[in-house]
């Protein structure tokens, strides 16, 4: 299979990229901002499984990444998944979030992976098996769940991903692509450690990395549109 893994530099996307990397038959595209970390990613990849892994430094909030075509991937004629898992957080209430804040977290956590879906969505409809796009939202972003005050852009961008997931999975569905989100809570990454430094029953990264990957993998006949909260609580 052919996957493209988004912000694979560090927690959750890295650890995406190290399972689908164990599987000699996948072709795994990881996209981040830090190069270093990449080649660090690359090299760990190719020690432990084989070179079945390209990296692609870019920064996906801007749209100068796209306008250069710095994604091209020419040598790759399908994609078969698409994992969005490029994101930041900021640690604002809604009172103190200014102007700039909103637009740099829906650039990263929003327009990232509207800009990603379209720019391939050609490699998309050339998957023989139907593709499947996962968009990792958050449980902040999930309808029913505990909001925390200080979480005021990311919250509203999370949710965002969520809704735009429910009309692709129906817009896509003429071209066989299933779209999903999953909505993780609290997991041991340095995003978490920048809002709650002492937060106790988060998950590991590679814990909610092994879920993704099987649900992204041999799950899409049995949802579309769905939005599915991962978590030990409520938040």
């Amino acid at each position: 299979m052919n996957i493209v893994v988004t912000g694979a530099s560090s927690g959750i996307g890295y650890e995406c990229v190290r399972v689908l990397a164990q599987d000699v038959n996948n072709r795994v595209v990881a996209i981040a901002r830090r190069a270093e970390r990449l080649i660090g990613l690359k090299q760990l990849c190719f020690r432990e499984y084989g070179n079945n892994i390209t990296i692609v430094s870019a920064d996906l909030s801007t749209l100068k990444t796209f306008e250069s075509d710095q994604l091209a991937l020419p040598s790759i004629d399908c994609i078969d998944i698409l994992i969005n898992n490029a994101a930041d957080v900021m640690k604002k209430t809604f009172e103190e979030t200014e102007e700039k804040d909103w637009e740099h977290l829906f650039n990263t956590n929003f327009f990232s992976v509207v800009r990603i879906i379209k720019y391939f969505l050609p490699k998309l409809k050339q998957s023989d098996e139907g593709a499947h796009i996962v968009n990792i939202s958050s449980m902040a972003g999930y309808p029913s769940a505990r909001k925390f005050p200080i979480l005021a852009a990311y919250t509203v961008t999370k949710a965002a991903v969520c809704s735009l997931t429910e009309l692709l999975a129906e817009e896509f569905r003429q071209y066989r692509i299933r779209c999903n989100a999953i909505c993780p809570g609290a997991v041991q990454t340095d995003m978490l450690a920048k809002i709650f430094p002492h937060a106790d029953g988060a998950v590991t990264p590679d814990q909610i990395a092994k879920f993704i990957v099987h649900f992204a993998l041999y799950e899409k006949n049995l949802m579309n549109g769905q939005m599915i909260p991962v978590s030990r609580s409520n938040y």
